[in-house]
């Protein structure tokens, strides 16, 4: 297990992360436990022998993970499973289609969610894990949190598609957090300002749109793929 938030030698942790990758994973996790998602594990911040830095749950992944329920992969466009949704069709060296896709399970969706309102520039294929209980997480996320919008990411499946009430009501429990509660104070010791404040303006465009938000000028895949 890991060590209560409590434990954490040192004073004020987070004062020393601020602005860097760890502070970015920590308010990931921040952010996923605030929405009631739980799709990142759990994080904390800690201080070892090399400074000041984070610490994640360990997943148990298996090494003979069956590829036929990949969270996210490349497929033949003749043999795409029925619950995946393709991205975009990429041509193979050897001059083959293959087409990038994603399951189209609710999990997989939270993580596109938490991509949208954590402004994540680096959602790979392999930042995206189902571990040895079948659970999917979301690993990666120290590029997140920029002002400018530039969502990277493989799970552009869901673009367009409407918020449900349930990921509805998760953005109001965040803004509201963000307002008065204790995700602010959170995130105001690891985040800018203004990185702060652009969180919030992500989540009231999100809330106003009411869908997934389409893909944004420039190159939205990470590279690489995974």
């Amino acid at each position: 297990m890991l060590p209560p938030e409590a434990s954490v030698p040192g004073a004020s942790v987070e004062s020393q992360l601020a602005g860097t990758l760890a502070a970015r994973e920590i308010a990931a996790y921040r952010v996923s436990r605030a929405a009631g998602w739980d799709v990142v594990p759990e994080t904390l911040p800690i201080i070892s022998a090399a400074g000041p830095g984070m610490i994640q749950r360990f997943l148990d992944i298996p090494s003979d993970a069956d590829p036929e329920h990949a969270p996210v992969d490349l497929y033949s466009p003749e043999q795409m499973p029925r619950d995946v949704i393709g991205v975009i069709a990429l041509d193979t060296e050897d001059g083959e289609t293959m087409v990038l896709g994603h399951r189209a399970s609710a999990r997989i969706r939270t993580i596109a969610l938490l991509d949208a309102v954590i402004n994540n520039s680096d959602r790979k294929g392999g930042h995206v894990l189902r571990s040895s209980d079948g659970t999917v997480w979301a690993i990666d996320h120290g590029l997140a949190f920029h002002t400018d919008p530039k969502v990277r990411s493989v799970l552009w499946g869901f673009a367009d598609e409407p918020l449900d009430d349930v990921e509805l009501a998760a953005l109001r429990a965040l803004r509201a957090g963000c307002a008065t509660g204790s995700l602010r104070r959170e995130l105001a010791a690891l985040l800018a300002a203004e990185e702060l404040d652009a969180f919030r303006e992500r989540i009231d465009s999100l809330l106003d749109a009411g869908t997934f938000p389409p893909p944004h000028g420039g190159f939205p895949l990470p590279w690489p793929l995974f």
